[in-house]
């Protein structure tokens, strides 16, 4: 799809087919050195020639030959990485991967010797097609078969509204009531990204060094539940791992990095969310001066650290791990302790610590997992091969359906291209100021650039990444709005009285769906967690802290929700069209849900607790589109936006620290906000 863009984009302005080869080959190798290099250019020249095929074939032979190209290019790096990986299940996942191009290469050749010779029986695919002198024989191809009428634009009925906004008012009811037995305590944030750094600035300086020297930011980090979780709640239960997170153990820190550019030293001062310092990680040269400390010296000033500033008592943790590695100026020494009388099954509550010279650094709580355990739950069986595979044909299917139906419906001039420009435009510059609200040149830049050249690339970056997605999106978002149009149906709302109506019909759906499913999923946990057949719980999480302007962040989700939203219909649409009913697409759907849990549950009360679920939200999901929904995509996109800014306004508004719970503030007036406009700006006459 780069190509497919930048090739003829260039040639219009360029005049020359070559030369706009040769700069998309470069622009595209270029995307894929994001990583260091020595040389630099060496990865951009080897993938440029690579590129200069790729768009050879495009140019000669048209985008589904590149593809293929593509396609099979990266299957054979993949394969030959995985056959010398050495493992029996690699080497066959990569033979795998690597028969598809050429099965398909087979099959077109033995198509290809019955016909005498390679014909497409579409020409239309081929570039030849777009030469005036080429004249197709329209009568030769078929006519699309007739896909059944769209449904008619009915307002909901007011019973149907009143009937889901009481089982939405009992939802949210049955949600808040199932909502502590089934989601972990929240560590309250108090403090925002300027207080941590001065805290952090003044914990520095209590050690005698300036952190005005160093070029610093602040930034907020919410760790997502790992292994450890799952195997406490697998060895005990809930109320065990509610006592463990955050008490013991914690996944939510600020992190306040301080460093010099150009220079290896680095601090990095981890803090609570309250504002306690957690940990200080200091980086430094490996020939930097310091103590020669032997193991006893080292294991002493360890000890002292843990009881004197973390509190420790000594006398309940033992040593189980000690390491000593000779620098060229010092010797740094590394220390693992373990809690006496807290294990749970056979994991153990541990600490890491460093002393660097006579330098504490790097301490660190976490849980250890039995390496048995992480084994089996980490091992990869011929059934997840085989899920792998009918996803990945499944994706593939999926892409190349959409890539031909895009070329049909383009050249029957059905794809609203201008439109489609229009809301990628907005998406995107949405998400170009959401980079900035949340970008900080202090918070990754590389201690090996100054900040000047890494913000000079990332802009770059940027501008090259947004121009590339700014054209995928269109053509998506164009696709989505021609197949809708054929298949279902747009609304004119250029009447007042209709637009009245579709917009109630979309607000009744974003506040009554959203408490109706988040009381289905709260009851399925419940059970799930009750009866010791899932894991699955609410960790929680609080995101955009480091914003400066966390609201808006939450306004960028929101609107790129619609994004997700054309997406999944695209791929819905793109089944309905070649399965013809809606029936069938649902049952497919559940086929997609089947699988997994059949090839991964060892017990029959495993499968019931994986698929029965899956099946209810399915069924549940189908009963509101179809029932309620529609062909309202304004419906869609309002079950999407509530659900988003209500939920994550409200995090914010119960945080301590007043700046969030003005953002919070700002969202829950957003959340109310379409309503709003419904009873005070809606009736305003349209012409377009």
């Amino acid at each position: 799809v780069f190509f497919f863009f930048w090739i003829p984009f260039l040639k219009k302005y360029l005049k020359s087919t070559w030369l706009s080869v040769f700069i998309t080959s470069v622009i595209w190798a270029a995307l894929h050195a994001n990583y260091p290099n020595s040389p630099w250019f060496a990865r951009i020249v080897e993938i440029s020639i690579v590129g200069m095929v790729f768009g050879y074939l495009f140019v000669r032979y048209g985008i589904v030959a590149s593809l293929a190209a593509h396609y099979t290019f990266n299957a054979l790096q993949t394969a030959i990485y995985f056959y010398s990986s050495g493992s029996q299940y690699a080497k066959v996942s990569a033979t795998l991967v690597a028969l598809v191009p050429l099965i398909v290469a087979v099959v077109y050749w033995v198509v290809s010797a019955k016909r005498r010779g390679f014909r497409p029986e579409t020409p239309d695919m081929m570039n030849e097609s777009v030469d005036e002198s080429v004249q197709l024989n329209k009568g030769n191809l078929p006519e699309p078969e007739k896909i059944s009428p769209k449904p008619a634009s009915k307002p909901l009925s007011g019973a149907t509204s009143v009937f889901f906004i009481a089982v939405s008012i009992i939802g949210f009811v049955v949600y808040r009531m199932i909502l502590p037995e089934i989601s972990l305590k929240q560590q309250a944030v108090s403090i925002g990204p300027r207080e941590a750094k001065q805290i952090a600035g003044s914990y520095l300086s209590s050690r005698g060094i300036q952190p005005d020297a160093y070029r610093s930011a602040a930034y907020f980090q919410s760790r997502g539940m790992t292994d450890a979780a799952h195997y406490i709640l697998e060895q005990t239960d809930f109320d065990r791992l509610k006592n463990v997170y955050p008490d013991k153990l914690t996944r939510h820190f600020w992190i306040v990095r301080f460093f010099k550019p150009l220079e290896k030293e680095e601090f990095k001062i981890y803090l609570f969310p309250d504002g306690k310092i957690l940990s200080v990680s200091h980086d430094i040269d490996e020939k930097s001066e310091g103590a020669d400390l032997t193991a006893e010296e080292a294991l002493e000033l360890a000890k002292t650290y843990l009881a004197g500033e973390k509190g420790y008592r000594l006398e309940d943790h033992t040593l189980v791990s000690q390491e000593a590695e000779k620098k060229d100026h010092r010797t740094d020494h590394e220390f693992v302790f373990e809690e006496k009388n807290a294990r749970i099954g056979e994991g153990t509550f541990r600490t890491e610590l460093t002393i660097q010279g006579n330098e504490p650094s790097d301490f660190w709580p976490y849980f250890n997992i039995p390496e048995a355990w992480e084994r089996e739950n980490e091992k990869t069986s011929i059934q997840d091969v085989l899920v792998d595979i009918f996803s990945l044909v499944c994706g593939l299917w999926i892409a190349a359906a959409a890539v031909l139906t895009f070329l049909r419906l383009t050249k029957k001039k059905k794809i609203p291209f201008r439109a489609a420009f229009q809301l990628s435009g907005v998406l995107i510059a949405i998400a170009i100021i959401q980079i900035l609200n949340n970008f900080q040149i202090n918070k990754s830049c590389p201690t090996t650039i100054s900040p000047a050249v890494y913000a000079l690339s990332m802009l770059i970056l940027v501008a090259i990444i947004s121009t590339s997605f700014f054209f995928v999106m269109s053509c998506l978002v164009g696709l989505f709005g021609a197949m809708w149009e054929e298949y279902v149906g747009f609304v004119d709302l250029r009447d007042a009285d209709t637009r009245g109506r579709y917009f109630r019909d979309a607000l009744v759906a974003g506040y009554t769906v959203f408490p109706i499913l988040l009381a289905f999923s709260s009851i399925v946990r419940y059970t799930l967690l009750s009866t010791g057949l899932s894991n699955d719980f609410v960790s929680g999480s609080a995101t955009g802290l480091d914003d400066i302007f966390p609201a808006f962040g939450t306004f960028c989700s929101a609107a790129w929700s619609f994004i997700g939203i054309i997406f999944i219909g695209t791929g819905v649409l793109l089944f309905f069209r070649y399965l013809k009913k809606w029936l069938f697409v649902v049952f497919f759907f559940l086929v997609l849900e089947l699988l997994p849990s059949v090839f991964d549950a060892d017990t029959f009360g495993r499968f019931s607790a994986d698929f029965i679920p899956e099946l209810i939200s399915l069924a549940l999901h189908s009963l509101i589109v179809f029932i309620f929904l529609r062909n309202n995509l304004l419906a869609y996109f309002m079950v999407f936006y509530v659900n988003i800014v209500l939920s994550r306004g409200w995090v914010l508004f119960s945080q301590p620290y007043p700046f969030y719970q003005l953002n919070g503030a700002l969202l829950l007036f957003a959340a109310v906000a379409p309503v709003l406009y419904y009873l005070f700006l809606l009736r305003r006459p349209l012409n377009h």
